[in-house]
C-alpha cells in the first residue's frame, strides 16, 4: 500500500531531474559570457589589443605572418575573423615602415582609430566565445569525474572567476590558449581512458592547434608525460601481452601527436621555411 503522506515524484519531475544540472550548468556559462561581454562594451583598447589586431588583421590580409614573430598567429587570426565583414585598409599601406621592418608594436599605429570605431568590440565577442567551449568542457570533464550535479562547482568557479571574467573579453592569446590546452588535456586524458581514434585525433587538433596559439602549449608536454607514465605504470601489474599493448598504445599516440604538431605549425605558416 503506498502511504498517502509520502510525496512520490510524477513522470514529468523524474524526466527533468537529468536534465536539470546541464541546463543549470548552460546557465552558468551564459552569465560568464554576458558578464564579461558587458564589462568591456563601451571600454577603450587595453595597451597590447592593437598589435594583436593588427598581426592578425595584416596576416589576413596579405598571407605574410611577418608581424607574428612573437606568438604564433592563431589566437590573432581567431580575434581578426571580423575583419571579414568589416574591411579596413592594409596595414601593411596604413603603416609601410613598421610592415618592412616586421616592427609589431608601431604597426598598429596607422589603424587605431578604425580599430576601435569599427573592430575591437567584435574581435572581443569572436574571442569571448571561446569560453563558451572552456565552460562546456569543465562541466563534462567534472561531470565524468564526480557526477553531472558536482560538476556544476566547477562551473560556478569558473563563471564567476575575476582573472578570468577580465581577461577572457580582451583581444589577446590568453583565453584562446586556455581553453585549446584544457581541451588538449581532456582529449589526452579520455584517449588514456579507452584508446579510443576518436580520441586520439581529437588529441592530435587540440594540441597542434595549441601549438599554432601561443608558446605557452610547450607546458603540454610535460603533462603529457607524465599522464601517459601514470596510465602506463598503472598497468605494469597486468599481463606482459597487455604490457606491450599499453606500451604501444601510449608510445605511438606520442608520435602521432609529434607528427600533428609538426604539420600544424608548418601549416599557420602556410608552409614557408618547413
Amino acid at each position: 500500500m503506498i502511504r498517502p503522506d509520502i510525496h512520490h515524484p510524477t513522470g514529468n519531475q523524474s524526466m527533468w531531474r537529468p536534465r536539470l544540472p546541464p541546463l543549470l550548468a548552460a546557465v552558468l556559462i551564459a552569465i560568464f559570457v554576458i558578464t564579461a561581454a558587458l564589462s568591456v562594451r563601451n571600454t577603450s583598447a587595453t595597451w597590447d589589443e592593437p598589435f594583436h589586431l593588427a598581426a592578425g588583421v595584416a596576416y589576413l590580409q596579405t598571407g605574410d605572418p611577418r608581424l607574428n614573430w612573437d606568438h604564433p598567429p592563431l589566437a590573432r587570426l581567431i580575434a581578426s575573423l571580423p575583419v571579414w565583414l568589416t574591411p579596413i585598409d592594409p596595414i601593411a599601406k596604413q603603416s609601410p615602415t613598421a610592415w618592412k621592418s616586421a616592427d609589431v608594436l608601431n604597426a598598429p599605429n596607422g589603424s587605431l582609430d578604425t580599430f576601435e570605431e569599427r573592430l575591437l568590440w567584435s574581435s572581443r565577442l569572436t574571442i569571448l566565445s571561446l569560453a563558451i567551449l572552456l565552460g562546456s568542457l569543465i562541466y563534462a570533464w567534472g561531470s565524468e569525474l564526480f557526477g553531472p550535479k558536482a560538476a556544476l562547482l566547477p562551473v560556478a568557479l569558473y563563471a564567476f572567476c575575476p582573472p578570468l571574467l577580465a581577461n577572457a573579453p580582451l583581444v589577446a592569446t590568453d583565453l584562446t590558449i586556455t581553453t585549446l590546452m584544457f581541451a588538449a588535456v581532456y582529449a589526452w586524458w579520455r584517449y588514456l581512458q579507452a584508446a579510443s581514434r576518436g580520441w586520439l585525433l581529437w588529441t592530435c587538433l587540440f594540441v597542434s592547434l595549441s601549438f599554432t596559439a601561443k608558446f605557452t602549449a610547450i607546458a603540454l608536454v610535460p603533462i603529457f608525460f607524465l599522464l601517459g607514465a601514470l596510465s602506463f605504470l598503472g598497468n605494469a601489474g597486468t599481463q606482459q601481452p597487455d604490457f606491450r599493448h599499453r606500451l604501444w598504445i601510449i608510445g605511438g599516440a606520442w608520435l602521432a601527436i609529434g607528427l600533428a604538431v609538426w604539420f600544424g605549425i608548418n601549416l599557420i605558416y602556410l608552409f614557408d621555411g618547413s
